[in-house]
């Protein structure tokens, strides 16, 4: 039985736009780059802000996001 069926995990989808904008927003406000996987965790943050008030919250950044930048120069001119 895995995690989601024990009910031990839980998942929310999180579009490329959202994580775009946290991986910009994560960038400029706190001065660091997040890779493009841990963007998109940081949009799930964004989405669940109401639930998660008041509750400590423990994201692991895994890796560095400078080797993501040219690719989000790319997109975000689009």
């Amino acid at each position: 039985m895995g995690a989601y069926q024990s009910k031990r995990a839980s998942y929310i989808a999180v579009n490329d736009a959202d994580a775009l904008e946290a991986f910009g927003h994560c960038s400029e406000i706190e001065g660091i780059i997040p890779a493009f996987e841990t963007a998109h965790a940081i949009a799930a943050l964004y989405t669940l802000k109401d639930e998660l008030k008041n509750k400590t919250v423990i994201l692991n950044f895994s890796g560095r996001g400078d080797k993501d930048v040219i690719q989000a120069q790319s997109l975000l001119a689009l």
